[in-house]
């Protein structure tokens, strides 16, 4: 037999193994975009995710970002930290709503925490949010909760703050002084800024550190609406 022959099953296998990995790949891209939007005759994964996990509130996507995550929140801002939605002991967590906030998000001041993980994983996309040019855009999220109802996010604003600043990092002191002072002087805070908002607007916070270990932390502003 010729060496041509014997290596042609072996060529036949790697073909075989290649187009198996492709179809992988394809349903798996296939599962991720029927996330949060549901399907005839089946679940969707946050619907799954939610019966499975009291805890699951929302599922958050940001356009035009690696954010697109399920949102669950606990009866403390520290156990999200370092647990995923299954329950599991994780060093990414899973990103959380603060404690002191409505799960239904009807807050004037919600926030949102996430790590910072590089490609483009958790929240590490909002240092996009930093660069000016990337609000050449306009910029917009959804926020989808397990009530069925979808919130638009349009997001206006990013400040960088240190971890302890409370101004901005303790939703009930925020709502203590929930005032056109205050709106104005986080206007003014902020890295970048794109239109004025109203006493009437309910804002969304989408929180990060800077960077591993820093104790920076980057606030991304966004307006809900119907």
């Amino acid at each position: 037999m010729s060496k041509k022959k014997r290596s042609t099953p072996l060529i036949r296998w790697c073909i075989l193994i290649l187009i198996i990995a492709i179809l992988g790949a394809a349903w798996k891209l296939w599962s991720l975009n029927r996330i949060g939007k549901g399907t005839s005759g089946m679940k969707s994964e946050f619907e799954e995710l939610a019966e499975k996990n009291p805890d699951v509130v929302a599922w958050l996507t940001v356009a035009d970002t690696g954010i697109d995550s399920v949102i669950t929140q606990a009866d403390n801002n520290v156990y999200y930290v370092s647990t995923d939605v299954y329950g599991e002991q994780s060093f990414t967590g899973n990103p959380f709503l603060d404690y002191r906030n409505a799960p239904n998000f009807t807050d004037e001041y919600s926030i949102i925490y996430g790590h910072h993980i590089e490609n483009h994983k958790m929240f590490g996309d909002l240092d996009l949010f930093l660069d000016e040019e990337f609000w050449d855009e306009e910029r917009t999220g959804e926020l989808l909760l397990v009530d069925g109802n979808r919130l638009k996010i349009s997001f206006f604003a990013c400040v960088k703050v240190k971890q302890d600043d409370s101004r901005y990092l303790d939703p009930r002191r925020v709502r203590n002084n929930w005032n056109r002072e205050y709106l104005d002087q986080l206007l003014r805070d902020s890295v970048v800024s794109k239109e004025r908002i109203e006493l009437t607007d309910r804002i969304l916070v989408l929180s990060t550190c800077e960077k591993a270990g820093s104790e920076d932390r980057i606030l991304v502003f966004g307006k809900l609406v119907h």
